[in-house]
């Protein structure tokens, strides 16, 4: 991994804190009708922190898995945690 420009580097993206876990609550406020605007904010910055972003908003696609299995697998799981988080 580059230190100089560790977000270029998609393994960067790919760890995991040993904090993080399935179902993890990210935004304090669940979504409801009324609050869309603060509570997409939220969810932004907080995935943002984590380097996950790109997962929500397709800009870190998945890596062929035939080409690249383990890179694949860590991008799956990361990809799997971001799905459970709220």
């Amino acid at each position: 991994m580059s230190m100089n420009y560790p977000l270029l580097n998609h393994s960067f993206s790919y760890s995991l804190h040993h904090s993080d876990h399935l179902r993890m609550v990210l935004v304090s406020k669940s979504l409801d009708g009324d609050n869309f605007l603060t509570w997409r904010r939220a969810m932004v910055n907080s995935l943002n922190a984590k380097s996950k972003l790109g997962f929500v908003d397709g800009t870190l696609k998945a890596p062929y898995g035939k080409d690249k299995p383990e890179e694949y697998a860590a991008w799956k799981k990361c990809n799997d945690m971001v799905l459970s988080c709220r």
